[in-house]
């Protein structure tokens, strides 16, 4: 079973896009997966913070922003794993 335990939807640079991550994973301390969207800065952020925070994965979005949400959607919705 997969939740959404949170979102920053801001635009930040790399050290306000770490803090955020560290911050979520200090509040979600049993969140196995932090998913990091691969553009802008970050990568740079999951080479930054990969020695320091485990489960961190770029995902690659295609298409627009409501596209990307309705392909998560069913996945969201049921038991299947990521």
């Amino acid at each position: 079973m997969k939740f959404l335990l949170d979102q920053a939807k801001d635009r930040m640079d790399v050290i306000r896009t770490m803090d955020k991550i560290v911050q979520m994973t200090s509040k979600f301390p049993k969140a196995r997966l932090k998913l990091v969207e691969d553009k802008a800065n970050g990568q740079a952020v999951i080479q930054l913070l990969k020695r320091k925070i485990s489960g961190l994965v770029a995902v690659n979005p295609e298409g627009g922003k409501a596209a990307r949400a309705f392909t998560l959607q069913h996945k969201l919705a049921s038991s299947e794993t990521w």
